[in-house]
């Protein structure tokens, strides 16, 4: 989850993805940084993530002590956004530079992963929110070649300001949607402000964020809870996630105007 008004309903939807680029116009909702950002989240019995920003409040780099060969920066220009990831492959350093193209309300339209020059494979994400800045589905386009594409992506119901349900998306073999399945199912803390779900609104930049803190999250194969220990700002100090597997402690620190 970390690193994760009205009801908006989950149709059945029958657009390509080229089509979709397309479906980011009309959003109602500006997108601003919040009051407080995270400067670091400290993992318990393993290590720092220290997150750094520009004089706008943007992200643009993640610094993590649990490996210290990753870096992950982000750069903007224009409706731009280039994310460059520097990771070890086998001990030798490797680079990897994602594309986001962002619409007018500052979102993620557009995300283009090529890597078939050095022997990989093109990865196209696409985007589409309603008018009220949420993201409503993703699809990517997946290719090893310029022939053949396999498509996979999500889409995404809301109530009361908060997303509940993920569906997964079927397609046929000309990218075309044909049918969705329930994934995912998300509850809330109600009585509480979504002040991480902002922050990982405002630095992820796919849509806007869900008005309440996330409480759980049950798939088909796992799911987690959490709880929150607020600081004297009002904002999570302390995170607890719960699993049937772990259960992993955070300690939370922000940065505030």
């Amino acid at each position: 989850m970390l690193f994760a008004s009205a009801f908006l309903s989950c149709e059945k939807d029958t657009t390509t993805p080229g089509g979709n680029t397309g479906g980011t116009t009309g959003i109602l909702y500006n997108m601003t940084p919040p009051s407080c950002l995270l400067s670091q989240a400290s993992i318990v019995g393993e290590g720092d993530i220290t997150f750094h920003y520009d004089f706008q409040k943007r992200l643009i780099r993640i610094d993590l002590d649990i490996d210290a060969d990753e870096k992950n920066e982000f750069s903007y220009s224009g409706n731009t956004m280039t994310e460059t990831n520097t990771y070890l492959q086998n001990g030798t350093p490797e680079t990897n530079t994602i594309i986001h193209t962002l619409n007018g309300a500052g979102f993620i339209e557009k995300s283009t992963d090529d890597d078939r020059s050095t022997g990989g494979s093109l990865n196209e994400n696409f985007y589409v929110y309603n008018s009220g800045g949420y993201l409503i589905r993703e699809i990517e386009k997946h290719s090893f070649d310029t022939n053949i594409f396999y498509y996979s992506g999500t889409s995404y119901a809301y109530s009361n300001g908060d997303r509940v349900q993920s569906y997964r998306l079927q397609f046929n073999n000309m990218g075309d949607i044909t049918d969705s399945t329930l994934d995912v199912t998300y509850t809330y803390f109600t009585n509480r402000t979504g002040h991480l779900e902002h922050w990982n609104a405002w630095t992820q930049r796919k849509g806007r964020g869900s008005e309440h803190e996330l409480k759980s999250e049950s798939g088909s194969s796992y799911s987690y809870t959490l709880e929150y220990t607020d600081g004297s700002n009002g904002y999570p100090s302390k995170m607890k996630q719960t699993s049937n597997q772990n259960v992993v402690e955070l300690d939370l620190t922000w940065k505030c105007n």
